[in-house]
Formats: structure tokens, sequence, C-alpha cells
């Protein structure tokens, strides 16, 4: 679907489109075409010499806290494959079932372009954690969980 679907999105979109193609790439195990809709989405949209994340490509209007908090969950929810669910992933690598009954569900996507990818200071059940997830799909807390 996304092979047919990606191309009929308006060329000059939002930044959040290409934020969540990266996501759903990503989760198809895509990790190139990922990684290309991820700079997709935050590259023509920064503010030359200054960085700032601009609401759109020809004009600046920063700060753009939608479209940049898209880039983050594509990091997060995508080459991470951060889930939570009421069952769990079967195909995870890491499942745990939270104090809520939810289940925390890892399953790294991460483009060798970037390689390890770690997530510090995430507070999982009350106890602050870091998530280390490697190109070859290892997960990793520390302290665990």
């Amino acid at each position: 679907m996304m092979d047919r679907f990606e191309s009929k999105v308006i060329k000059n979109g939002p930044a959040m489109t290409e934020s969540v193609h990266s996501i759903i790439w990503a989760r198809l195990g895509e990790t190139d075409k990922a990684l290309t809709a991820w700079k997709k989405s935050y590259e023509p949209f920064l503010v030359k010499g200054s960085n700032e994340f601009s609401e759109k490509r020809s004009t600046v209007r920063t700060y753009f806290y939608t479209g940049s908090a898209g880039v983050i969950n594509s990091v997060i929810y995508g080459f991470a494959g951060i889930r939570l669910d009421k069952k769990p992933q079967q195909r995870a690598t890491f499942r745990k079932q939270l104090k809520s009954g939810w289940f925390l569900s890892v399953t790294p996507h991460v483009p060798a372009e970037l390689g390890d990818l770690q997530l510090t200071n995430l507070v999982i059940d009350g106890k602050t954690t870091s998530l280390k997830c490697t190109v070859d799909g290892k997960v990793t807390f520390q302290p665990p969980i």
C-alpha cells in the first residue's frame, strides 16, 4: 500500500506527512526508505543559518512544534519501534507488561546510516532508564526495567 499511495500526497505538503511515512516504512522493515522519508520531514523546513523549524518550506514561520514533533515521533515509534498496546506485539524484540496492564513492545528498525540509537531518561513504570537499539535489532535497557 505504501508503494502505491506514498506518491499521491501533495509535493509541497506538510512535514508531518513524511514523518508518518517514515514510521510506516520503518515498521515495515524498509529502513532506507524510512530514513529518506525522515530526512524529507525536516530538511526542507530548516531555516538556513539558524536550524529553526519553519511551518512551510517557502516562508520563515518558526517555531513549528507540530512538524518537529513528527520528526521526533519517527525516531521513537519508527526507528526505535516503541509501541504501547493492550496486547504484546508477538514479533517484538522486547515485550513487557506495565503496571497499567498495557504492554510495552520494542521492535527496532534503525537505519545503518544512523548507527545505534540511544534514548535517554525514559520513565517507565516510575523508573528512569535509557534504551539502546542497535542496527542489528538488539534492545537494551540500562538500568533494566
